[in-house]
């Protein structure tokens, strides 16, 4: 019984795993703040991955109540004010906002082209 159930959580897991979306070096298109403590991030191209409910494509969402919210916000403000590119993995839910996946991390990397070349991410 006990190893049916531990094959039942590694399923479980994993398919919520395989669930998550992500994007990855793309410019904030739009950030929209509601009035339900939510944050709602748009980019110029889909998101890869992201679960059934996330209907929205292009958005991931976040609440600003947490401390761990807050310091997304950050991050995306920072983006949008040095009009750099983020790299974003959700948490293959919508439980922020029912149409929107609910982002996970949400990360600037400090990314150097020279010329025609692929860019350089230190």
């Amino acid at each position: 019984m006990k190893r049916r159930t531990g094959i039942l959580l590694m399923i479980f897991l994993t398919s919520s795993l395989a669930q998550a979306g992500s994007i990855s070096a793309s410019k904030i298109t739009s950030l929209v703040a509601t009035n339900k403590d939510a944050y709602l991030v748009a980019f110029g191209r889909d998101i890869t991955s992201s679960p059934s409910c996330a209907t929205v494509k292009r958005r991931f969402s976040f609440k600003v109540s947490t401390p761990a919210g807050k310091a997304m916000l950050a991050t995306v403000l920072t983006a949008q004010v040095a009009d750099s590119a983020v790299y974003v993995t959700g948490d293959g839910t919508c439980s922020v906002w029912s149409d929107s996946e609910t982002a996970k991390t949400i990360e600037i990397r400090n990314v150097i082209t020279t010329g025609n070349t692929t860019p350089i991410v230190r």
